[in-house]
Protein backbone atom coordinates (compact mmCIF):
# COMPACT_ATOMS: atom_id res chain seq x y z
CA UNK A 1 0.00 0.00 0.00
CA UNK A 2 1.37 3.55 -0.95
CA UNK A 3 1.58 5.94 1.66
CA UNK A 4 1.69 9.60 0.82
CA UNK A 5 1.60 13.04 2.72
CA UNK A 6 -1.72 14.77 3.23
CA UNK A 7 0.16 17.53 1.24
CA UNK A 8 0.95 15.04 -1.60
CA UNK A 9 2.48 17.11 -4.72
CA UNK A 10 1.08 20.70 -2.92
CA UNK A 11 1.26 23.87 -4.81
CA UNK A 12 5.01 25.40 -5.82
CA UNK A 13 3.62 29.12 -4.55
CA UNK A 14 2.00 27.58 -1.22
CA UNK A 15 5.46 25.23 -0.83
CA UNK A 16 7.33 28.65 -1.28
CA UNK A 17 6.10 30.28 1.25
CA UNK A 18 6.57 27.56 4.01
CA UNK A 19 9.69 27.80 5.46
CA UNK A 20 10.54 24.22 5.87
CA UNK A 21 10.78 23.96 2.15
CA UNK A 22 13.85 25.22 0.84
CA UNK A 23 13.63 24.75 -2.91
CA UNK A 24 10.24 23.98 -4.96
CA UNK A 25 12.24 22.54 -7.75
CA UNK A 26 13.38 19.62 -5.36
CA UNK A 27 11.29 16.46 -6.06
CA UNK A 28 11.78 15.40 -2.32
CA UNK A 29 9.36 18.44 -1.70
CA UNK A 30 6.70 17.44 -3.95
CA UNK A 31 5.88 14.64 -1.56
CA UNK A 32 6.25 11.57 -3.75
CA UNK A 33 6.10 8.72 -2.26
CA UNK A 34 9.04 6.99 -0.92
CA UNK A 35 9.74 4.35 -3.67
CA UNK A 36 8.75 6.71 -6.75
CA UNK A 37 10.95 9.13 -5.28
CA UNK A 38 13.94 6.57 -4.51
CA UNK A 39 13.53 5.55 -8.50
CA UNK A 40 14.04 9.22 -9.91
CA UNK A 41 16.80 9.36 -7.23
CA UNK A 42 18.61 6.18 -8.83
CA UNK A 43 18.11 8.14 -12.31
CA UNK A 44 19.17 11.54 -11.30
CA UNK A 45 16.42 12.80 -11.34
CA UNK A 46 16.14 15.16 -8.23
CA UNK A 47 15.47 18.79 -9.46
CA UNK A 48 12.88 20.18 -11.76
CA UNK A 49 13.22 23.21 -14.12
CA UNK A 50 11.25 26.56 -13.47
CA UNK A 51 9.23 25.87 -16.02
CA UNK A 52 8.17 22.93 -14.31
CA UNK A 53 6.97 24.27 -10.96
CA UNK A 54 5.17 26.74 -13.31
CA UNK A 55 3.19 24.36 -15.27
CA UNK A 56 3.05 22.19 -12.03
CA UNK A 57 1.71 25.75 -10.59
CA UNK A 58 -1.51 26.52 -12.97
CA UNK A 59 -4.32 26.98 -11.74
CA UNK A 60 -6.44 23.99 -11.24
CA UNK A 61 -3.88 22.05 -13.00
CA UNK A 62 -3.45 19.57 -9.50
CA UNK A 63 -7.28 19.29 -9.80
CA UNK A 64 -7.20 17.75 -12.81
CA UNK A 65 -7.51 20.89 -15.30
CA UNK A 66 -6.65 20.50 -18.83
CA UNK A 67 -2.94 21.50 -19.59
CA UNK A 68 -1.36 21.72 -22.98
CA UNK A 69 2.79 23.24 -23.24
CA UNK A 70 5.10 22.54 -25.34
CA UNK A 71 9.35 22.54 -24.81
CA UNK A 72 11.96 21.42 -26.74
CA UNK A 73 13.02 18.14 -27.12
CA UNK A 74 14.63 16.41 -23.98
CA UNK A 75 13.69 19.59 -22.09
CA UNK A 76 11.58 17.43 -19.49
CA UNK A 77 8.53 17.30 -20.62
CA UNK A 78 7.67 14.00 -19.76
CA UNK A 79 8.34 14.73 -15.74
CA UNK A 80 5.67 17.12 -15.57
CA UNK A 81 3.00 14.20 -17.34
CA UNK A 82 4.35 12.11 -14.91
CA UNK A 83 3.85 13.43 -11.89
CA UNK A 84 0.13 14.68 -12.77
CA UNK A 85 -0.52 10.83 -13.80
CA UNK A 86 1.17 10.12 -10.19
CA UNK A 87 -1.25 12.18 -8.48
CA UNK A 88 -3.99 11.51 -10.33
CA UNK A 89 -3.68 8.08 -10.11
CA UNK A 90 -3.37 7.90 -6.39
CA UNK A 91 -6.16 10.08 -5.39
CA UNK A 92 -8.46 9.91 -7.05
CA UNK A 93 -8.36 6.14 -8.08
CA UNK A 94 -8.99 6.11 -11.75
CA UNK A 95 -6.83 4.94 -14.96
CA UNK A 96 -4.34 6.94 -16.93
CA UNK A 97 -4.25 6.85 -20.74
CA UNK A 98 -0.94 7.38 -21.82
CA UNK A 99 -0.89 7.73 -25.57
CA UNK A 100 1.88 8.17 -27.84
CA UNK A 101 2.35 7.99 -31.24
CA UNK A 102 4.59 4.83 -31.96
CA UNK A 103 4.92 1.28 -31.01
CA UNK A 104 8.65 1.34 -30.30
CA UNK A 105 8.32 4.32 -28.15
CA UNK A 106 5.24 2.95 -26.09
CA UNK A 107 7.08 -0.01 -25.53
CA UNK A 108 9.99 1.77 -23.94
CA UNK A 109 7.60 4.30 -22.25
CA UNK A 110 5.75 0.92 -20.77
CA UNK A 111 9.37 -0.79 -19.84
CA UNK A 112 10.29 3.02 -18.11
CA UNK A 113 6.56 3.36 -16.13
CA UNK A 114 7.10 0.18 -15.05
CA UNK A 115 10.80 0.62 -13.54
CA UNK A 116 9.23 4.15 -11.80
CA UNK A 117 6.01 2.64 -10.40
CA UNK A 118 7.74 -1.24 -9.59
CA UNK A 119 7.56 -1.06 -5.98
CA UNK A 120 3.95 0.75 -5.56
CA UNK A 121 0.58 -0.37 -6.10
CA UNK A 122 0.38 1.34 -9.27
CA UNK A 123 0.68 -0.93 -12.36
CA UNK A 124 1.18 -0.27 -15.37
CA UNK A 125 0.17 -2.15 -19.10
CA UNK A 126 1.06 -1.85 -23.06
CA UNK A 127 -1.09 -1.68 -25.37
CA UNK A 128 0.27 -1.29 -28.94
CA UNK A 129 0.82 -3.28 -32.09
CA UNK A 130 -0.79 -6.98 -31.06
CA UNK A 131 0.11 -6.99 -27.29
CA UNK A 132 -1.70 -6.17 -24.33
CA UNK A 133 -1.38 -7.02 -20.69
CA UNK A 134 -3.07 -9.98 -19.12
CA UNK A 135 -6.39 -8.98 -18.01
CA UNK A 136 -6.56 -6.09 -20.41
CA UNK A 137 -7.93 -2.71 -18.79
CA UNK A 138 -9.12 -3.74 -15.77
CA UNK A 139 -5.84 -4.75 -14.38
CA UNK A 140 -3.02 -1.58 -14.98
CA UNK A 141 -3.79 1.84 -13.51
CA UNK A 142 -1.54 3.34 -16.37
CA UNK A 143 -2.33 2.12 -19.60
CA UNK A 144 0.65 2.99 -22.52
CA UNK A 145 -1.54 3.08 -25.85
CA UNK A 146 -0.63 3.74 -29.52
CA UNK A 147 -2.90 6.44 -30.84
CA UNK A 148 -5.04 3.66 -32.85
CA UNK A 149 -4.85 1.29 -29.59
CA UNK A 150 -6.42 4.81 -26.87
CA UNK A 151 -9.06 5.14 -29.70
CA UNK A 152 -9.79 2.01 -29.18
CA UNK A 153 -10.42 1.99 -25.87
CA UNK A 154 -11.53 5.26 -25.29
CA UNK A 155 -14.63 3.92 -27.83
CA UNK A 156 -15.21 0.61 -25.41
CA UNK A 157 -15.26 2.84 -22.00
CA UNK A 158 -17.92 4.88 -23.98
CA UNK A 159 -19.88 2.00 -25.25
CA UNK A 160 -20.24 0.39 -22.21
CA UNK A 161 -20.59 4.06 -20.41
CA UNK A 162 -17.27 3.47 -18.14
CA UNK A 163 -15.17 6.36 -19.34
CA UNK A 164 -15.59 7.84 -15.76
CA UNK A 165 -13.13 5.14 -14.81
CA UNK A 166 -10.37 7.40 -16.40
CA UNK A 167 -8.98 10.06 -14.22
CA UNK A 168 -5.86 11.29 -16.65
CA UNK A 169 -5.13 11.27 -20.39
CA UNK A 170 -1.60 12.30 -21.40
CA UNK A 171 -0.94 12.78 -25.10
CA UNK A 172 2.84 13.08 -26.39
CA UNK A 173 3.42 14.34 -29.56
CA UNK A 174 0.55 16.62 -29.58
CA UNK A 175 1.83 17.80 -32.57
CA UNK A 176 0.37 14.19 -34.35
CA UNK A 177 -2.87 15.75 -34.92
CA UNK A 178 -1.68 17.40 -38.11
CA UNK A 179 -0.34 14.20 -39.19
CA UNK A 180 -2.08 13.36 -42.76
CA UNK A 181 -2.62 9.49 -42.42
CA UNK A 182 -2.99 9.32 -38.57
CA UNK A 183 -4.14 13.25 -37.34
CA UNK A 184 -7.53 12.57 -37.86
CA UNK A 185 -7.78 9.70 -35.45
CA UNK A 186 -6.31 11.59 -32.78
CA UNK A 187 -8.51 14.42 -33.28
CA UNK A 188 -11.73 12.34 -33.36
CA UNK A 189 -10.26 10.29 -29.93
CA UNK A 190 -9.67 14.24 -28.57
CA UNK A 191 -12.95 15.26 -29.47
CA UNK A 192 -14.74 12.33 -28.04
CA UNK A 193 -12.73 13.08 -24.59
CA UNK A 194 -13.81 16.72 -24.51
CA UNK A 195 -17.72 15.66 -25.43
CA UNK A 196 -17.94 12.63 -22.90
CA UNK A 197 -16.14 14.30 -19.92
Amino acid sequence: QILFESKWLKRAESMANDPEVSDVSELKNWGLPTAILSRYHDLDITHMFEWQTECLSLDGVLDGAHLVYCAPTSAGKTLVAELLLIKRTLETKKKTIFILPYVSVSQEKTSYLQGIFGKTDIRTGGFFGSKSPPGGLEKVNVAVCTIEKANNMVNRLIESNTLDQVGCVVIDELHMVGDPSRGYILELLLSKLLYHI
